[in-house]
């Protein structure tokens, strides 16, 4: 042992030390902290090193037998630390994007859907029905649209509670999806009216079956909280482009046939203009 004038990047602690805040402040304080304080890091470390090949010394006490092993020893530190400090920037980088990518698709589906029974709302109804119809041209098929709306929902509100009320919604609201193929779409476009959007159609008895269906699913007794509510639902259909093509004229006579269809309540009717009145169900 004895003192040897060395430079001070050769055997200085430095090295060893300084990286350890700059692993702690990308652990503690993010990104911008930990690339700040490994910049000085490195910074410090080279001018250190361009001191020593200036020939700028210090007096430093070493053991010259092991000098060599811990000029190795220490560049090897320093080097680990500037890979653990990337990775640790990569990770936190990507779990950063990781958490922006999933806000985003929750404030995406909050606007498109409807926050009770998260079916779509009315925008996504609209925006769907755009394309289906778009589809349908290309394939040569129809689109069929229902408007349904739910018979004497307001008593249920009066009686029960707008709590409950609610949780009969979504009941209503999966059933109604239960109801339809996959490849179709439920939405809620206001209060107790639902929509539905129905793709690929060729004929208008498949449309008449899940028409019943959907009427035979909601007249299903609910049970909530020890009540037993008992509702039926009201529905009329347009084709696209039999009835009419473009949105808003097809949206106008499935409403026009679903008020039809309340004046008799759990039925459903197809719009004819010759013959509005026609009941599909009783």
């Amino acid at each position: 042992m004895g003192i040897i004038f060395t430079g001070g990047a050769i055997k200085a602690p430095t090295i060893q030390v300084s990286f350890i805040p700059a692993v702690m402040m990308f652990c503690l304080g993010g990104m911008k902290p930990g690339f700040i304080w490994t910049f000085i890091v490195i910074i410090t470390q080279f001018s250190l090193v361009g001191l020593s090949l200036a020939g700028v010394t210090f007096p430093q006490v070493l053991d010259s037998s092991e000098m060599e092993y811990n000029m190795i020893l220490d560049w090897f530190i320093a080097l680990s630390a500037i890979i653990a400090t990337i990775v640790i920037y990569e990770y936190l980088n990507l779990r950063l994007k990781w958490e922006r990518d999933k806000e985003h698709e929750k404030y995406v589906f909050m606007a498109r859907h409807d926050p009770l029974t998260e079916l779509p709302n009315r925008f996504m109804f609209a925006y769907t029905l755009e394309r289906a119809f778009g589809r349908a041209n290309r394939a040569n098929k129809k689109v069929a649209l229902f408007f349904l709306d739910l018979d004497d929902f307001k008593p249920v509100n009066d009686n029960f509670g707008h709590e409950i009320g609610d949780i009969v919604l979504v009941n209503i609201a999966k059933r109604l999806q239960a109801s339809i193929r996959k490849t179709d779409t439920a939405a809620r476009i206001g209060g107790d009216e639902f929509a539905v959007i129905l793709e690929g159609i060729t004929d208008s008895e498949s449309i008449e079956r899940v028409a019943d269906k959907i009427l035979s699913e909601i007249a299903l007794p609910i049970k909530v909280d020890g009540h037993i509510i008992n509702l039926t639902g009201s529905i009329g259909a347009a084709f696209y482009p039999d009835h009419a093509q473009d949105i808003d004229t097809i949206r106008k006579f499935a409403d026009l046939t679903m008020y039809r269809a309340k004046k008799e309540q759990n039925t459903w009717f197809i719009y004819e203009a010759e013959i509005p009145d026609r009941p599909g169900r009783s």
